[in-house]
């Protein structure tokens, strides 16, 4: 299988400086993640900001297709709540729509080979 790792987007940031002692480390602007388990969850961290959006219907992990529920948006200020009890996404709208702005730019659709 030909590897396409030279061709593709890489967006990760060097820790040579970390590693040396020497400048600043550079640091991503804001973190995406997503899983397809249990009807699919994407997540953004842009400190202090977590906003989590959960029954994504990507796919089982099995890769069978999810079974379709409602989409859950979930924010949590991580400095107040680190055990994000407190959902608070009704209260900070813009919030939300900034962070799904960077989880849409974020986004990748997978390689099939």
């Amino acid at each position: 299988m030909k590897s396409n790792f030279l061709n593709s987007e890489c967006d990760g940031l060097s820790v040579l400086p970390t590693l040396l002692g020497r400048g600043k480390q550079e640091q991503h602007p804001y973190l995406y993640w997503e899983f397809d388990e249990q009807g699919g969850k994407t997540a953004v961290l842009k400190w202090p900001w977590k906003l989590i959006h959960l029954n994504t219907g990507v796919r089982e992990a099995k890769g069978e297709a999810a079974k379709p529920k409602a989409l859950e948006v979930k924010l949590f200020n991580l400095t107040e709540d680190a055990g994000e009890a407190s959902n608070v996404a009704a209260a900070h709208p813009e919030l939300v729509v900034e962070l799904e702005k960077h989880m849409k730019d974020a986004y990748r659709s997978p390689a099939r080979e």
